[in-house]
Order: C-alpha cells, then sequence, then structure tokens
C-alpha cells in the first residue's frame, strides 16, 4: 500500500529535518565553535552532514514510491536498503543509549524511534506490495 509508503515518507522527512536543523544548532555549531583547526572543522562538518544527505534520499525515494512516481523504475529494493540501514542505526542509537549512563536516555534521544518506526512502515509497505503487486505494476 502506498500510504505506508508515505507516511514512512513523513517520519523520514522529520528524522531529516530533525536531524539537519535542530541538532545542528545542539550539537554541531558548539563543537565547531570549540578550538580545533580549520581542517578538524571541515572534517566534522562533512561528517556529520552525510546523514543529512543519506536521510534526504531516503526521504525522496519513499515519496516516490508513495506517490506512484517512479518513472517504471523497481525501487522495492532500494527502499529495503533503507529500512536495513534504519533498523540498524536504530540499533546503534539505542546501544549508545543503554551505555552512555545517562538517566532517561533512550526517552531523550528520539531519533531511534523515529528511524525504527520509518523500517517499520516499509517493510509493512514491501509486505502489502507483495500481495498488491503496487510496485511490480510499475515495472
Amino acid at each position: 500500500m502506498r500510504i505506508l509508503f508515505l507516511l514512512a515518507a513523513l517520519v523520514s522527512l522529520v528524522n531529516t529535518l530533525g536531524y539537519t536543523v535542530i541538532d545542528t544548532r545542539k550539537f554541531l555549531n558548539g563543537v565547531l565553535t570549540g578550538p580545533a583547526d580549520e581542517t578538524s572543522k571541515l572534517f566534522v562538518r562533512s561528517a556529520y552532514y552525510f546523514p543529512s544527505v543519506n536521510f534526504a534520499v531516503a526521504t525522496l525515494v519513499l515519496l516516490l514510491i508513495g506517490t506512484g512516481l517512479t518513472l517504471r523504475i523497481n525501487l522495492a529494493p532500494v527502499a529495503l536498503v533503507f529500512a536495513v540501514e534504519f533498523v540498524l542505526l536504530a540499533i546503534v542509537q539505542v546501544i549508545f543509549c543503554l551505555t552512555s549512563g545517562l538517566p532517561g536516555a533512550l526517552t531523550k534521544i528520539v531519533p531511534w524511534i523515529l528511524l525504527a518506526l520509518a523500517a517499520a512502515l516499509i517493510v509493512a509497505g514491501l509486505a502489502a506490495d507483495r500481495f498488491a503487486g503496487i510496485l511490480a505494476a510499475d515495472l
């Protein structure tokens, strides 16, 4: 069902905006104003924005699938890759939260919830497609 991909795209968009806009203000700007040479700051900025681009591409792919504008390209395998990536990122964040020693870290660091929800919606959409033939019909 395409609605599941649209919902996954919405969750992915919220995650993308949160990571790119809110986290930049809260975390990246503080790191970049610290005492370090410009090369190190450039590296940190590049490493920080790599996931932003990745999240944005995932959002775009999910939006294309959800709207049916796949341009006759089978995007199901791409969506599956993003689902696996989101699950792995969520697992890493949960491990970080559980080992951080911060009280209530699992409820304070929420991207893992968004990533897990997006992954679940993608998998549900792919499973529904398997029975409805939505993406296969676009071939």
